[in-house]
């Protein structure tokens, strides 16, 4: 945790990149944030953010908004797309690296799409996310994940997203 790839900060804040310019390299001159270069996601680098930052601007209120919480599902689907494309193909490990980086956001948006009454995209971020718990051999975990997205999206009774969760 305590970071996020800078395109999907973009994404869901709607901060104007060239504002970030300046607000990025004053948090980098007092110790506040690392950028990470050696793996990006849409050309922009990971931001790691010092944890007392990030405790200071976290905002309850802000993500308890709708619109706010919707954007950050839909930047998430968005990653998972193209993550999925690369878990499948000559750029897994990439795809590895960006989700080591970005699991806590990632397993954040799969729990709000549960909670906000979004099955279907919490069934395709959390299969996505199970596929990459497999590949970086993480079985219990992956074990453990898909027992409790069964359970989250059984609610309703058999769907086609419980039944895709449990293959």
């Amino acid at each position: 945790g305590g970071g996020v790839f800078e395109a999907l900060l973009f994404d869901i804040s709607q901060i104007n990149p060239a504002h970030w310019e300046a607000i990025r390299r004053e948090l980098q001159g007092i110790a506040l944030l690392r950028t990470e270069f050696e793996i990006k996601l849409g050309g922009r680098p990971y931001l790691r953010f010092h944890p007392t930052l990030a405790l200071a601007v976290a905002d309850g209120v802000l993500a308890q908004q709708p619109p706010t919480r919707l954007r950050f599902i839909h930047a998430y689907l968005t990653l998972m797309q193209t993550l999925d494309q690369a878990l499948h193909g000559a750029q897994s490990r990439a795809a590895l690296k960006i989700l080591d980086r970005e699991a806590a956001n990632y397993r954040l948006a799969v729990r709000w799409a549960v909670t906000d009454g979004l099955p279907r995209e919490a069934a395709v971020l959390g299969n996505t996310f199970c596929i990459y718990l497999e590949m970086s051999g993480r079985l219990r975990e992956r074990d453990a994940w898909v027992g409790q997205m069964k359970v989250a999206l059984q609610p309703g009774g058999f769907t086609e997203e419980a039944a895709s969760i449990e293959r």
